[in-house]
């Protein structure tokens, strides 16, 4: 992350950090691949079904390495459950609970 990011220099003025939504969102991505691409039986794609106890313990900066780690803690047929957190150096700064959704693929355009 670096402070040319636009939803840095905008989120807080004067004060630029990664927005909780962005910790979100990335831990949302991770869960995803994880399931996608390190799962014996991949569910296809999978979306972004929710969350739950989601916490936030630090900020990050630009500059900072931002390091998600999980596991999946529930697979299904129509949803799994991914426990995450995220850090920066050793300091925990998010933490929680992903949910995902299987969805369809998108019809072929041709």
């Amino acid at each position: 992350m670096t402070e040319s990011e636009f939803w840095v220099r905008g989120h807080i003025p004067g004060r630029p950090l990664m927005p909780g939504v962005v910790m979100c969102e990335a831990a949302a991505q991770a869960a995803s691949f994880l399931i996608t691409h390190c799962v014996e039986k991949p569910l296809g794609f999978v979306g972004f079904g929710g969350m739950d106890a989601v916490r936030f313990r630090g900020t990050v900066v630009p500059g900072d390495r931002f390091v998600i780690v999980g596991e999946i803690t529930d697979l299904r047929i129509r949803w799994a459950t991914f426990r995450c957190q995220a850090f920066v150096g050793t300091k925990m700064v998010f933490e929680g609970i992903i949910y995902g959704v299987p969805l369809a693929a998108l019809p072929s355009s041709d």
